[in-house]
Parts: C-alpha cells; structure tokens; sequence
C-alpha cells in the first residue's frame, strides 16, 4: 500500500479538492490504513491512534485547499 501513497494520482487530489464525496473516500479508503499503522508504531494505543487518526484526516480536509501538487 505504501506504492500506493507515492502514486496518489494528481486527478483525486483534486477532486477531493473540489468536493468529491467518492474522492474523499478514495482518500480515505488509501491513507486511513497507512496513517493508523504509522501511529502504531509509535506505540499509540488503540483508542488514541483512532482518534488522532481522525484529527490527521480532518486536517487534510481543513486545509487541502492550500495544498500543491509538485
């Protein structure tokens, strides 16, 4: 899955961008498992890692608007 991450297609970035409730769960659907394992292995626990989870990807929604694709 991490292929995945490097090959996040400029196309559902910009779509989450513009609002696209199945780009946002693309999104989702790719970054939710990566992020919850990258907070596992900083010996998060279970019920922390999902809520902090949630706060990373709230963020992303808070602020993809500035975001460049590079």
């Amino acid at each position: 899955k991490v292929a995945g991450m490097a090959s996040t297609q400029k196309s559902l970035l910009i779509r989450a961008k513009h609002g696209s409730e199945d780009a946002w769960r693309d999104l989702v659907d790719l970054y939710r498992p990566l992020i919850l394992r990258w907070i596992q292995l900083h010996d998060i626990v279970q019920q922390d890692a999902e809520d902090l989870c949630q706060d990373i990807l709230t963020t992303l929604v808070e602020r993809l608007d500035e975001f460049e694709h590079n």
